[in-house]
Formats: structure tokens, sequence, C-alpha cells
């Protein structure tokens, strides 16, 4: 339980730290960053591109609950260059999480699967991950592994969807 109060207090600091996606420009670039704060009922913040094909809105939390969600700048580069190197549509289905809506989350994969447990500490809720999918969910796995793109991977076909974060340490798995 302390390393999970822990964990909150250091997303709520990293959260204060961060500046927040918005239509007012910023004096940092978006070099210098390392997470952007997104206002989710700022809808035209929403609209704003974090690199050349994704834009802010595709990173949220799925709730209506929350109102700001931290996104990792590393993250949103590093699918950038996925996106260039397999040469096709990539659809975030999910980005950052909520706690609220990540308990959510497991609840219905577990009324599926009672096997499925929920990760104590979840990288989406940090703003370091994104579950993704595109129409060749194979060859995306491939590139992501051969290229060593990101820290964690994991693969869950049954459900045509690759799992990426920025952890700092490398793993992979499939479920």
């Amino acid at each position: 339980m302390k390393k999970f109060l822990a964990f909150l207090l250091n997303l709520l600091r990293l959260f204060k730290e961060q500046e927040t996606v918005s239509k007012e420009k910023s004096e940092k670039s978006k070099e210098d960053l390392k997470f952007w704060a997104i206002d989710k009922k700022d809808k035209t913040s929403l609209k704003n591109r974090l690199s050349k094909n994704f834009l802010a809105r595709e990173f949220i939390c799925g709730c209506d609950d929350c109102s700001y969600n931290t996104i990792d700048v590393a993250l949103v580069k590093q699918l950038q260059l996925l996106r260039e190197v397999y040469g096709g549509c990539i659809r975030v289905t999910s980005g950052y999480r909520c706690s609220k809506h990540h308990d959510e989350i497991y609840r219905k994969l577990q009324l599926k699967d009672p096997k499925i447990k929920k990760p104590q500490f979840s990288q989406h809720l940090a703003g370091r991950a994104a579950d993704i999918t595109c129409d060749d969910i194979n060859r995306l796995r491939t590139i992501i592994i051969n290229n060593g793109l990101f820290d964690g991977v994991g693969t869950y076909l049954t459900r045509n969807i690759i799992h990426v974060d920025t952890r700092g340490s490398k793993v992979q798995w499939s479920g």
C-alpha cells in the first residue's frame, strides 16, 4: 500500500510540473517537455497534434470523471517512429487511464476471463503506455520486437491489441 501511495504522490508531482497542451503557444518547445498534460474538457486542446499522425484525443482516458491526463512525450515520439516504419494507420485504443477507469476495464475483462489479473502498477496510470491496433497486428508486432522501440511490449493477439510502454526497463509478455 505504501508503494502505491508513493506512486500516486509521484504521479501527482509529475502532473503539477507539466505543461497543458492548449491552443496558446507554450514558452517551451515540445522537445523540452517530458509529459503533456491534456485538459479533456478543453475541446480545442483535444485536436492538437502531438506528432505528425497522433492527436491528443487519442490518448485521453475513456471515462467521464477525470479532467487532466498526462502523456509521455517519448511514448508519442516512439509511436510516430513506429507508424513511419509500419507505413500504415496505427490506432491508439487506450492511452492514459485514471485509476477508476483502469479498475473498470479490468472488471470487464475479468467477467470474460477470470484468470486475467489486474496489474498493481500500470504504466497507463502514469501516461507511459498505449494499447494499439492496426490492420496487420502480426507485422506490427514483428517491427516492434525487431527494432526494440519500446521498453514494455505486451501482445494480445486474440484481442488484436499490442501494449507498448516507456517504463525504463525491457519486458515482454503475451496474454
